[in-house]
């Protein structure tokens, strides 16, 4: 019942689902789909069918005096039966730690090999600040629902400020407001903000500017956005091909990317990616 917990819970899930994402062998439900099952009592067998998957995770997480446990399972919907089931605890600062063991477990449970430069990617950490992290998921908790809301985008706002404020080198953050000022000024962001829309924009590219220092999916998706917007259609090809790259089955990433085939002339090739 402590909304601080359901943050971290949603935070911690959205995570996990962007570090399988990475993983091209595997096909990851978005977060958008898969929450809506959070909380109801739901058969595992209704789940795969109506998501079409084959394999369910599920679990739990408790944060309290500096401490985390993590319960996981890993189910195959086919048979009912799982293929793995654990439990982590560490403190706070091991969270990170027990993410990597927990997609690592997955991989391993579905036969999945990685290359050196997978394991890599899902290894990659932009903060090491616990406060930052926190701060930065309880933003993207808010601003990943893709209700396109503009109260929503400036909710996050303050959240993502907040990671930065704590770390200044966290490009992921700086990604995220990129993202939210340039993408939500679409929706109506700059009317909330009190501000005008070539504001609101030119704060976007500044961000951006600090998240291109070490990019992300983020942080090369909404580049993407920013030169489909200019009609500069090859460059915005170029940098969702390096968004996709880097995170094959993220949702947000794919749908970008037919966008910019589409706004270029090439519906034909946007249809693998909508």
């Amino acid at each position: 019942d402590d909304p601080e917990q359901g943050h971290f819970g949603d935070g911690l899930s959205e995570d996990l689902i962007t570090d399988l994402s990475k993983i091209p062998d595997l096909l990851v439900i978005s977060r958008l789909s898969s929450f809506t099952y959070k909380g109801k009592s739901v058969k595992i067998q209704q789940i795969a069918e109506e998501l079409g998957v084959r394999y369910v995770l599920e679990g739990s997480v408790r944060k309290a005096n500096g401490n985390v446990r993590i319960n996981a399972q890993l189910i195959d919907a086919a048979t009912g039966h799982h293929l793995w089931a654990d439990r982590y605890d560490g403190n706070s600062s091991d969270i990170f730690a027990l993410q990597d063991k927990i997609t690592q477990k997955i991989a391993a449970s579905l036969e999945v090999k990685l290359t050196q430069k997978e394991q890599t990617l899902l290894t990659q950490r932009e903060t090491s600040n616990m406060e930052a992290y926190e701060a930065y998921l309880k933003g993207v908790a808010i601003v990943d629902s893709l209700r396109n809301d503009p109260e929503k985008f400036v909710e996050s706002l303050s959240w993502f400020e907040k990671a930065i404020e704590l770390d200044a080198d966290y490009s992921q953050a700086y990604a995220a407001l990129a993202e939210t000022y340039i993408f939500g000024s679409l929706f109506g962001i700059q009317g909330k903000l009190e501000i005008s829309t070539r504001l609101t924009r030119m704060r976007g590219m500044n961000y951006l500017q600090m998240a291109m220092k070490n990019p992300t999916n983020r942080a090369y998706r909404t580049a993407s956005l920013v030169y489909t917007s200019r009609r500069q259609h090859e460059k915005a090809i170029d940098y969702g091909m390096k968004a996709i790259a880097l995170a094959p089955n993220d949702y947000r990433t794919n749908a970008f990317m037919a966008q910019n085939l589409i706004y270029a002339g090439r519906p034909d090739e946007a249809v693998p990616f909508d």
